[in-house]
């Protein structure tokens, strides 16, 4: 069933969230860093995130992050990227990273420009960033 129901995560579905125990928000703070912020086609981008808890008890999190990839008319599109699942114990501070290549791919053209990269916490943007993209 989980893997059925992946692209719902994904997308945060409220009622599929709920339905796996993972609709409540993060009780807490997420902090997102994009490094660096300047790029070109070809190269790699490095996302830091620190989560930390205030909850009184542990908390289940799928942690995504959609990036929001400039079209040829200038507008954004979002694709979302499977991050971590984890589970935050209470008053805990978790470090995080994760490299994302920006390459060629048959399936997705970029465009040079501003692109924004967002957090997201159990369906919910929870931070954001950003990088410049140079062809």
């Amino acid at each position: 069933l989980r893997h059925a129901s992946r692209s719902l995560i994904k997308g945060g579905n409220a009622r599929v969230l709920q339905a796996w125990g993972i609709g409540a928000p993060l009780r807490g703070e997420a902090l997102l860093t994009v490094a660096p912020r300047r790029i070109q086609l070809g190269d790699s981008l490095t996302l830091e995130v620190t989560i930390s808890s205030r909850a009184k008890r542990e908390q289940p999190l799928v942690i995504d992050y959609a990036v929001h990839h400039v079209k040829a008319n200038g507008s954004t599109s979002p694709k979302v990227f499977q991050g971590w699942t984890l589970q935050l114990a209470a008053g805990e501070t978790r470090a995080l990273r994760k490299t994302h290549a920006v390459k060629l791919i048959t399936t997705r053209r970029y465009f040079a420009g501003a692109h924004r990269v967002e957090l997201l916490v159990n369906g919910r943007v929870a931070a954001e960033a950003g990088f410049e993209l140079r062809l």
